[in-house]
């Protein structure tokens, strides 16, 4: 497929389903200076109040992601990554503050765009989201402190961004968390606590730290027992957080 999703979407009411994705030419509007004219996601589908699942994976997407998407009330899954060798989509702007109306929805997935600013808060509204995937992005900030309200979370990704700081104070309240995909410098705390302990797949003594996480096989499944994560910022043990055993033992020389 090629082309736009057209704005007479929002003829079909009834529509509860809606699955365009993995079409390399879909979603490249025909003049790229222009995306106001050829928007690729079509304002017009916020009418679609009956809608629960939008997969949009793997096109060509650019542009904002219009607030009325928002609308869509119903929506249990949205799917828009894109790829890591970012010949996919690349939806740019901002997360909008809209997203805590998506009150039903299970998993939000717009991993490897173009998405900038801060993960807004209303990502807490989402009172029953599991998953969360916004890894290989350009967001900044600081983790939203929302896990008081996300009592059903069960994968939280935001690995490759430019976030700053560790993980919010409320984070040890994610009791149902399975898994936790976060930058390197959020596990400082840890790594110092547990004597630089290296986290796997990220660096050794012969493979930089600071590899860009978008190249195979770098990116780190941290599990955080997040329940012990606040005590760590009281127990900082070593000198030097990120050697690791395997750094010391390659330093020495000589003869035994």
């Amino acid at each position: 497929m090629t082309g736009n999703i057209p704005s007479q979407i929002a003829y079909l009411e009834a529509l509860q389903f809606l699955d365009l994705s993995d079409n390399a030419n879909f979603g490249y509007p025909p003049d790229a200076n222009n995306l106001a004219m050829h928007p690729p996601i079509p304002t017009e589908i916020g009418l679609l109040d009956q809608l629960q699942v939008l997969n949009l994976n793997w096109n060509t997407l650019q542009g904002f992601i219009p607030t009325e998407l928002f609308e869509c009330t119903s929506l249990r899954d949205l799917y828009m990554r894109g790829r890591l060798d970012r010949t996919g989509n690349q939806l740019s702007g901002t997360i909008p503050s809209q997203i805590g109306k998506l009150k039903k929805l299970n998993t939000l997935a717009i991993s490897s765009n173009a998405l900038s600013g801060s993960i807004p808060t209303q990502v807490g509204d989402m009172t029953i989201l599991r998953r969360l995937e916004l890894q290989e992005n350009k967001l900044s900030g600081s983790m939203p402190d929302c896990f008081d309200t996300l009592k059903h979370i069960y994968m939280w990704d935001t690995y490759g961004n430019q976030l700053i700081g560790g993980l919010p104070p409320s984070i040890s309240n994610a009791t149902t968390m399975q898994y936790l995909y976060v930058q390197n410098e959020q596990t400082d705390i840890i790594r110092n606590y547990r004597c630089g302990e290296r986290i796997p797949m990220m660096g050794s003594a012969h493979v930089s730290p600071n590899i860009p996480s978008s190249q195979a096989g770098n990116k780190f499944n941290w599990y955080v027992q997040v329940a012990e994560y606040f005590n760590y910022h009281y127990n900082s043990l070593c000198g030097q957080v990120h050697m690791d055993a395997s750094e010391a033992f390659d330093a020495l020389s000589g003869d035994i």
